[in-house]
């Protein structure tokens, strides 16, 4: 897929094909900064 069919993807609400969603890339972000885990909140049980 190139970037022109991500960029089209994107502006119509889909997730681009093969590509990681930004929300995952600032839970590592965050994990990596603090040196734990990232929890926002309580885990479902």
């Amino acid at each position: 897929m190139s970037r022109k069919d991500d960029m089209i993807a994107v502006l119509e609400c889909r997730q681009p094909e093969n590509t990681v969603p930004i929300w995952e890339i600032h839970f590592h972000c965050w994990e990596q900064a603090l040196g734990r885990p990232f929890i926002a909140a309580d885990d479902f049980a």
